[in-house]
């Protein structure tokens, strides 16, 4: 039996939930929760171009009062203490967040019913352009950054929902928001030298969800980024190298999260 329907309409995107509440077994049992969700489009990356086919999007609720923090590039949460990811997993196709009809445990939905939900757009792609693979656990192994699909649920105290319909001029879902890599070690140069016209720096303490990049000058307080020949992805277990042109007088260099 449907106990609330919930339809938010943001320019050309279209979010609806849908709340659906199984029956109560025994007196204190607590039901499961259906929550049904999709976006028409086009949803993008904050480079304009259409999100590609098995993108993901995760379900987020945050405590009431409190303001979502954002996610970490590893695709865990910058605050975990107000935050909780509740549901990610590779749900686009043709430009869009295809029907998905995800089944909110009970415990999970009582446990947070005064919580705003809400769902973000991911963008989870590597430095060559494929999507970054999935953990055992069926999450992406990096985010660059996420965009909110408009809209939220509320659960009440009563284990209703509250309605709203909500307008905006956003032509789609983007992701305008960049991670975190607050998380993340420095990372550290242990080797450099001259080879074939360019410096080479040998660099520990990366991670795999950054792409890095270098920044370089003639003095420690005037660093230009984006210096190095080509970013390069990180490495948990291993040194990477990244490579600058060997510029007379430029002899100071620093290794950046690259853009």
């Amino acid at each position: 039996m449907r106990d609330s329907y919930l339809k938010i309409l943001v320019g050309k995107v279209v979010l609806t939930a849908v709340l659906a509440f199984s029956s109560i077994v025994s007196a204190d049992a607590v039901s499961d929760r259906h929550l049904v969700f999709w976006t028409n489009g086009p949803d993008r990356y904050a480079d304009g171009s259409s999100v590609l086919d098995g993108e993901c999007y995760a379900l987020v609720c945050t405590k009431a009062g409190a303001t979502f923090a954002g996610f970490n590039a590893d695709c865990t949460l910058v605050d975990a203490q107000t935050s909780t990811l509740v549901h990610v997993a590779p749900l686009a196709v043709k430009g869009h967040c295809r029907y998905t009809d995800f089944i909110v445990d009970g415990a999970l939905s009582a446990a947070h019913a005064g919580d705003v939900w809400k769902v973000y757009l991911l963008d989870t792609r590597r430095r060559g352009g494929a999507l970054a693979e999935l953990d055992e656990n069926g999450r992406p192994t990096r985010v660059n950054g996420y965009g909110l699909a408009d809209g939220e649920v509320r659960f009440g105290s009563s284990g209703m929902t509250a309605t709203a319909a909500l307008q905006s001029e956003n032509p789609g879902s983007v992701t305008d928001s960049r991670s975190s890599d607050a998380f993340a070690p420095t990372p550290r140069i242990t080797g450099m030298r001259l080879e074939g016209g360019k410096v080479v720096l040998t660099v520990a303490g990366t991670v795999p969800s950054l792409d890095y990049d270098l920044a370089g000058g003639t003095t420690p307080d005037a660093l230009a980024a984006g210096v190095a020949a080509e970013p390069v992805e990180g490495a948990a277990e291993r040194t990477i190298t990244l490579r600058a042109e060997a510029v007379a007088g430029a002899g100071f260099f620093k290794v950046i999260r690259a853009k």
